[in-house]
């Protein structure tokens, strides 16, 4: 479908000044079409058909598109947050994004979720857990699933209850196969926690197990670099 869709994309680029909307796509684009191989090798030899991006190009547009667009301004901020924390691995910037949203969204559990990992990802717990406890107690399985994450690594970081923290992430484990609700970048967390709390507990060999797949699981380098590194010291 991409050769399709390119023809729209390039229409965009020309539109930006006098139609913000477009600074959306445009941005998505400039990044996603340098940024994606760079994670992906394999994709490579398919992108010829298009023309280049620039990265720091589309980061800008998209910070134009969040302050320009009506329509497209939460999704600007949306994948300014998920750039920022997951493929640039800067999650102090990436924090002031996921603030905005949850403030202005502040029944979307998804842009919750967003907040309560970057701040995890920053070691920054205070105020959590009523933000967790939302999690766990919604109706959707998918957010009990990340609740639970979320729970498991606080009592883990924080309140050092590993026995706890371990029924947690099972718990999380399990909900994951209910209705296959799982998502690997989730499940990359999940599974590098008990990896982290079995090396700790001198479980070698189940230690292993988890992380590398945690490690398998990461669909983005900045979290499988975590688990690699965990594994090899």
């Amino acid at each position: 479908e991409a050769k399709t869709a390119y023809k729209y994309i390039k229409i965009g680029f020309d539109h930006t000044e006098n139609i913000p909307e477009f600074y959306f796509s445009s941005g998505i684009y400039n990044y996603y079409r340098e940024k994606y191989p760079e994670e992906n090798p394999f994709y490579k030899s398919f992108l010829w058909f298009f023309r280049s991006g620039d990265m720091q190009e589309g980061l800008n547009m998209l910070k134009k598109g969040s302050q320009l667009g009506i329509f497209t301004q939460a999704e600007c901020y949306r994948y300014l947050f998920h750039i920022n924390l997951r493929y640039e691995n800067k999650p102090q910037a990436a924090i002031y994004y996921a603030q905005i949203l949850k403030k202005k969204y502040p029944n979307n559990l998804a842009y919750l979720a967003n907040y309560i990992e970057n701040s995890i990802r920053l070691n920054q717990y205070t105020g959590l857990i009523p933000e967790i406890n939302k999690m766990l107690h919604s109706d959707n399985q998918f957010y009990q699933y990340l609740g639970e994450i979320f729970y498991g690594n606080y009592l883990e970081v924080m309140d050092k209850d590993l026995k706890d923290a371990i029924e947690h992430y099972h718990n999380a484990d399990k909900i994951g196969d209910i209705d296959a609700i799982r998502v690997p970048h989730y499940d990359s967390i999940l599974f590098l926690g008990l990896g982290r709390i079995n090396k700790q507990l001198g479980n070698s060999d189940l230690a292993t197990q988890y992380i590398k797949k945690s490690i398998k699981s990461a669909e983005y380098s900045t979290y499988r670099k975590d688990a690699e590194a965990l594994l090899y010291n």
